[in-house]
């Protein structure tokens, strides 16, 4: 048995009688409680014997860090990790750091998996385990599943992320999955397998969500029965009111709306939707789809919390061609009927890690779920795809420098909710994430490939150089782009999104012609092939090199989006 270096700071030294050492770590009661449950610290016979049956069972190491011993970590036969960090080197990391190494060795071992055993109280260690990407099983004990690096051709086949199995992902995922509903929940599971059949653990973090069952919705305009969808969350009743078309949204506009229906060419926002109501509007009325299109398509739109702040008024959607007819046809008043329930749901993203070598983190992300007409191949299972494609590629180089998280959000489509969560969710960790960096709509047959990041200017340049370096082309520019790499940008951290970006006459989004006849399995390829450049030599820098400040012009852009600002002249 060999020693093994973790890092620069840490060494497993193979075990050796030192119980002078040793005996000091185990006079803790508290450490004594959360290795075996017992009430009373060790004494020498006692830790003679622990390490006696550690030895005859498994691979036993003392832990080093700058030069000192503080812990032991053992291996066992079956799998299982048992380690102690004694109370002075406790929170800096060692802990998560030994137990990468640990499975690396039961990587070369050959165990299909390791485990550990941690009682309920024990949060410090579940918080530790969990970290190094165990997840707690039905059974109590954490597990972590280990791919072995001497895997067949023959156990590979069908799992590299090859041309046949893009096509497959596609195939696999082309149904509707809105956030917090079932079929999300079915993609997510997928998602998460599909990242462990790549070697690299995932589990699932919820968040709640409001959902919405509507039982019945009807509009009806001077006697004549329009399609519709009710708006969900936007409460049960009728109403009945005078039409008032509304192409502008300035306060002369808004002062004709008392007690009318307002019929828009534009979504409900949150500013509009407040100045409605505080002018005194009763209902409202969107519409989309196209007035060319030969389809009658209604999406199932939604008040979201953030815009109706509890204020609701009863609101539906309807058909462009319809729209058309009632402004042309000088429409007069509308009864407007929505039944439904409101409850609370959950919504789920699926976390991937691979571990670095030292404590920081960069997030990759990308949303996963679909609006109620898309099947979302381009928005957002590219993005997904590459994600995986990204993940595979820097799996096989790990360790790098920087830890890598792949988050894959639920509910973008909602208002970047999974995100949102996750950014909360994970608050205290943001200091030791240095960039998140986002996938939303990739690997179209055409389109412009594009970043928007939410830092510095001079990660533009960079970009810039590196598609003059690599011959690959990027427009890069700064802002905030309405995807998941905002929250994390209105947290602190700098944040880049990635786009290929095609024209609404070759591919069209959140509507049934979102489909996988949209993209390029190559493309798609070489889309991810050039982020997963980027995010290597990120990962593998000695220091990453974007600052880690947002710019005051991000800033103002960030409080408009997020509604805490209005846009002037808007």
């Amino acid at each position: 048995m060999n020693p093994i270096t973790v890092d620069r700071e840490i060494a497993l030294v193979p075990y050796y009688p030192n119980c002078k050492t040793a005996l000091a770590w185990y006079q803790d009661p508290e450490l004594c409680r959360q290795v075996d449950n017992r009430d009373t610290v060790y004494d020498l016979p006692l830790l003679r014997k622990m390490y006696g049956y550690l030895r005859a069972h498994g691979d036993l190491f003392y832990i080093k860090y700058r030069g000192r011993l503080c812990g032991d970590v053992c291996l066992l036969t079956d799998g299982e990790i048992a380690i102690v960090v004694a109370k002075p080197w406790q929170n800096l990391g060692i802990g998560r750091r030994v137990i990468g190494a640990i499975v690396a060795l039961a990587r070369e071992k050959g165990y299909p998996s390791c485990w550990a055993k941690i009682y309920d109280f024990n949060t410090q260690s579940q918080h530790t385990f969990s970290r190094a990407g165990f997840v707690r099983a039905p059974d109590g004990l954490w597990r972590l599943p280990v791919v072995q690096s001497g895997t067949t051709q023959r156990e590979k086949r069908g799992k590299t992320m090859n041309i046949t199995k893009i096509r497959q992902i596609l195939k696999d995922t082309d149904f509707i999955h809105t956030g917090g509903s079932d079929e999300e929940l079915r993609v997510a599971e997928y998602l998460k397998a599909r990242c462990e059949e790549l070697g690299v653990p995932a589990a699932l973090e919820s968040f709640a969500v409001e959902m919405a069952d509507v039982h019945s919705a009807a509009l009806t305009c001077d006697g004549r029965q329009i399609s519709c969808k009710g708006y969900k969350c936007c409460g049960s009743g009728t109403v009945e009111a005078p039409v008032y078309y509304m192409p502008n949204t300035d306060p002369g506009s808004l002062a004709g709306v008392a007690g009318k229906i307002v019929l828009l060419d534009t979504g409900v926002s949150h500013f509009l939707y407040q100045d409605m109501v505080k002018n005194g509007a009763v209902g409202f009325i969107t519409y989309d789809g196209n007035v060319h299109y030969r389809d009658r398509d209604i999406d199932h739109k939604e008040l979201r919390q953030y815009v109706s702040l509890g204020k609701k008024i009863l609101g539906v959607n309807i058909n462009a061609k319809d729209a058309f007819a009632l402004v042309s046809g000088g429409v007069k008043t509308a009864r407007i009927t929505v039944e439904q329930t409101e409850y609370p749901g959950q919504s789920r993203n699926v976390v991937a890690q691979i571990l670095g070598r030292t404590e920081e983190w960069i997030v990759l992300s990308a949303h996963y779920d679909t609006t109620p007409l898309s099947h979302g191949a381009y928005d957002n299972m590219s993005g997904c795809i590459g994600l995986l494609n990204i993940l595979e590629a820097l799996a096989k180089k790990a360790p790098h420098r920087y830890g890598l998280r792949f988050v894959f959000c639920g509910s973008e489509e909602r208002g970047l909710l999974g995100s949102k969560a996750y950014v909360q969710a994970h608050e205290a960790e943001l200091e030791q994430v240095a960039l998140n960096i986002n996938l939303d709509m990739i690997g179209t047959v055409m389109g412009k490939f594009i970043a928007c990041v939410s830092g510095e200017e001079a990660l533009v340049s960079y970009l810039r150089y590196l598609s003059a370096e690599t011959g690959w082309g990027v427009a890069a520019r700064q802002g905030v782009y309405s995807s998941d790499s905002t929250p994390f940008a209105d947290k602190g951290v700098p944040a880049l999104s990635f786009a290929r970006i095609a024209g609404a006459n070759q591919a069209t989004i959140h509507n049934r012609y979102d489909t996988m006849a949209l993209l390029s399995p190559e493309q798609l390829r070489r889309d991810s092939a050039f982020i997963a450049e980027f995010t290597r030599r990120m990962a593998d820098a000695a220091v990453c090199p974007v600052k880690r400040e947002i710019p005051e012009a991000v800033k103002k852009e960030l409080d408009i989006y997020l509604n805490r600002k209005r846009k002037e002249n808007g």
